[in-house]
């Protein structure tokens, strides 16, 4: 096999792993809304450093047994962690927003009955 074709099958093989990658980050993010419904229920925070940086911790012990990058991992990690922070954000806004809208048509049905 030549060196470009060595570098096509490389390419193919790093491309499965990016798609697997893809895929698993999807199923993390669809995880936030869950995430957020239960910390409203318990009347936590939706933003938890302490608990993040626990996490960011155990994930770079594994990425340092894995030999990879600390700093890298740290990175990804975080950019995980701040997109699943947004999509609660986004989660809870939804949700009251809609709390407002359901308010607002519940009075406006109410004056117009009393009319």
């Amino acid at each position: 096999m030549n060196s470009l074709n060595s570098l096509k099958v490389l390419r193919k093989k790093v491309e499965s792993i990016d798609q697997q990658i893809l895929l698993l980050i999807s199923q993390r993010q669809k995880l936030a809304p869950q995430f957020a419904k239960l910390k409203q229920q318990l009347h936590l925070p939706l933003h938890q450093p302490k608990r993040e940086q626990e996490l960011l911790k155990k994930y770079q012990n594994q990425a340092k047994k894995l030999n990879l990058s600390l700093k890298t991992i740290k990175q990804i990690f975080q950019l995980l962690m701040q997109s699943s922070l947004n999509q609660q954000h986004h989660f809870t806004k939804s949700k009251s927003l809609l709390k407002i809208c359901f308010f607002h048509q519940c009075k406006k049905a109410l004056l117009s009955a009393q009319k």
